[in-house]
């Protein structure tokens, strides 16, 4: 058991949850870091210098344990709005992108004529 607590713990970690804290912060709150936390490391890109700022605004407020109270559901019902947003934007661009490579592999594939040697 003291590995699954390990690697629950490193999950945790990566992130941006402290374990510690875990059971004092409210829920609500500790979702908006995940996803503060995931769209600062893996979709920096697609996020506007607002967004930003207010990504790492919430974080700085919310490793602070007296700062906690200020980091108040409203910034964190942004930052999960902002997730909302920012995935349903990505998941439009993925699925574009995969229409026109299946429409191209449609197109190819129309006139084949299979060669029996029986």
């Amino acid at each position: 058991m003291r590995n699954d607590e390990q690697v629950a713990n490193k999950w945790l970690k990566q992130n941006g949850i402290a374990v510690k804290h875990m059971e004092k912060m409210d829920l609500c709150l500790q979702q908006a870091q995940m996803v503060a936390t995931n769209l600062l490391t893996h979709h920096a890109n697609w996020l506007n210098s607002e967004q930003r700022n207010l990504l790492t605004t919430y974080k700085k407020n919310i490793h602070i344990r007296a700062r906690q109270n200020k980091a108040c559901r409203a910034m964190a019902y942004k930052v999960l709005n902002l997730g909302k947003q920012l995935n349903r934007q990505l998941f439009r661009q993925h699925k574009v992108s995969n229409t026109n490579t299946d429409k191209s592999l449609c197109n190819k594939g129309q006139k084949h004529e299979v060669e029996y040697n029986g």
